[in-house]
């Protein structure tokens, strides 16, 4: 039986782990849109039971009607409740946002307070809320214990607690307090992509070797919580008649060799063949614009975002294409049939051997996308699972706020962050718009991808 973890050894592994999440989600940031503390606010109140997503769907019609507090406390109910409507619970939803509102008008001048106290008194909005107001749109650092950040904080043995108060006392002591707004969507974007409720993918877990609930769920392609992913047994066949066949069947388009030298910061100077025949790829070749993608049967979340990048691959006119690698997969066959089943045409060779967990890919946790540019370089590497093409195009769109330093980043960095904070610190910015291993260029991709200059 092992010994019982000291205080010191829980604070460092817990740290370790934030750190391996920080740099596995470097866009970690709060998935609800807002313009001021006031729409992040109502949009917090309205998440309730419902998507970030719908609530995004509904933000611009609600705050071009009722823009500020005094206009919503003003707003005629059955109107407000149509607006609402599709989130759920409208009845109630809309009954907290009349009595939020005019409480802010009566008690605060229609402002939203910055203190936990007073944010804590105002009708409909608990600790959650107020900790996630105070941390994006204040920059008062506060931990935001939603149901994925106390589901992992007693998966990674942090707490046992139950009470998300408690629980809110129990991690913020392992952390230095600068750090509690980033490590909540740390762990809620890791509980919304891999650490899930019913099957989580252990498997394709960062932090498996320091998690003591490793093996609770999806294990396939990791049997040592040392090591990301174990070895294939050699000799995996990746070009039969049955694959070539599934493969055209599906209508799976072949792979097409490169033409360029090796470059500095460029895919790895490494051969991989074609899953399910054709020509070898030899990716340090390889020129852009294009999408490099590792997947896997055995990985869930590869699985999500297959359509996304279909869509991608297959919109007319982008001429930025998608090249799918099947990384370190037994099973050649079941991972043509799950192309065929998302209806992937886009290619991909086999990486059976997993060499491409070396530089610069690093691939510990898949999914993982690479974005390579016209000169063969690897511009940004996005460890995390694409949700929509819109989320692919905001991500590898050059930064507008930064073109000296060529950034290619998300839309809420820098002076965009602190508009969007208000009262907003550069030091919180910064933290925003994380540096990375290879930093990447402007002028990435052409069209849809590169956006509005």
């Amino acid at each position: 039986m092992p010994a019982p973890e000291s205080p010191l050894a829980l604070t460092r592994r817990a740290r370790r782990i934030e750190r391996v999440l920080a740099e596995t989600y470097p866009d970690a940031r709060c998935e609800l849109d807002f313009d001021d503390p006031f729409q992040l606010l109502v949009v917090t109140v309205l998440s309730a039971q419902t998507t970030d997503k719908r609530v995004n769907a509904v933000r611009p019609t609600l705050f071009a009607a009722y823009p500020d507090a005094r206009a919503m406390a003003a707003a005629d109910r059955e109107t407000l409740e149509g607006i609402v409507g599709p989130l759920g619970f409208f009845r109630a939803k809309t009954e907290s946002l009349l009595k939020l509102s005019a409480h802010l008008v009566e008690h605060h001048d229609g402002q939203v307070p910055a203190r936990l106290d007073d944010l804590v008194k105002l009708p409909g909005v608990g600790r959650k809320t107020a900790n996630v107001v105070l941390g994006n749109a204040f920059d008062v650092p506060g931990i935001t214990v939603d149901t994925h950040f106390g589901r992992l904080a007693r998966r990674f043995g942090w707490t046992e607690e139950t009470d998300p108060v408690k629980v809110e006392h129990a991690v913020g002591a392992l952390f230095p307090k600068r750090d509690w707004t980033m490590l909540s969507h740390h762990l809620i974007w890791h509980g919304r992509r891999r650490c899930h409720a019913q099957k989580p993918a252990c498997g394709a877990c960062p932090v498996a070797r320091w998690c003591p609930a490793y093996g609770a769920g999806v294990l396939t392609g990791c049997s040592d919580p040392e090591a990301a992913f174990v070895p294939n047994p050699p000799d995996i066949d990746v070009d039969t008649p049955a694959l070539r066949e599934a493969k055209d069947e599906a209508g799976i388009e072949d792979c097409v060799p490169g033409e360029g030298d090796p470059v500095d910061g460029g895919l790895p100077a490494v051969t991989l063949p074609c899953l399910g025949g054709g020509p070898a790829v030899d990716l340090s070749t390889l020129r852009g614009p294009m999408v490099v993608n590792l997947w896997a049967s055995w990985c869930g979340p590869c699985r999500e975002e297959m359509p996304v990048l279909q869509e991608f691959h297959a919109t007319p006119g982008d001429e930025v294409p998608v090249l799918g690698v099947d990384f370190q997969d037994p099973n050649t066959g079941l991972a043509i049939e799950q192309l065929a089943e998302r209806g992937v045409t886009y290619p991909s060779v086999a990486d059976t051997e997993a060499v491409l967990k070396a530089e610069p890919l690093r691939a510990t946790a898949l999914p993982l996308t690479a974005l390579v540019d016209e000169d063969g370089v690897v511009v940004r590497v996005l460890p995390m699972e694409l949700e929509s093409v819109g989320e692919l195009e905001a991500l590898a769109r050059p930064h507008p706020l930064h073109p000296a330093r060529g950034r290619v980043g998300p839309p809420r960095c820098g002076a965009d962050a602190l508009r969007r904070g208000g009262a907003g610190r550069r030091a919180a910015a910064d933290r925003a718009c994380p540096r990375h291993a290879f930093p990447p260029r402007a002028g990435l991709l052409p069209r849809r991808l590169a956006g509005p200059g």
